[in-house]
């Protein structure tokens, strides 16, 4: 039993692991208009988890990811996408920072924490 609660509470854990917003300018800037934010600014970030895909709306050039951890001291890293659905190029690992970029060249269409 106590096995089970344990791979429980880890599983929970694992659900919401951090919280995140895409931006339209090249910063992570809390002051930006709403409408150049992914949640609007004016509402909650989403939350993801460790392995989750995660894809922006398309038709904005995404220049930033915000996420409320760093991942500093952990092995895990965030990848950028070019396309949604984690498909086409990808960043280099990226971790200790809250504003990650996207591969050179294209926005960000979607990212993956690994």
């Amino acid at each position: 039993m106590k096995v089970n609660a344990i791979v429980l509470l880890a599983a929970i854990g694992q659900a919401s692991a951090f919280r995140y917003r895409f931006y339209a300018d090249a910063s992570c800037n809390h002051n930006a208009p709403a409408s150049r934010t992914y949640p609007r600014n004016d509402q909650g970030p989403f939350e993801g988890g460790v392995g989750g895909c995660y894809s922006a709306p398309t038709g904005t050039n995404w220049q930033r990811l915000e996420i409320d951890t760093t991942f500093a001291g952990t092995s895990n890293n965030v990848i950028t996408y070019c396309n949604v659905g984690c498909q086409g190029s990808g960043s280099s690992l990226q971790k200790n920072t809250n504003c990650y970029i996207p591969f050179p060249g294209c926005a960000i269409g979607s990212f993956k924490v690994v």
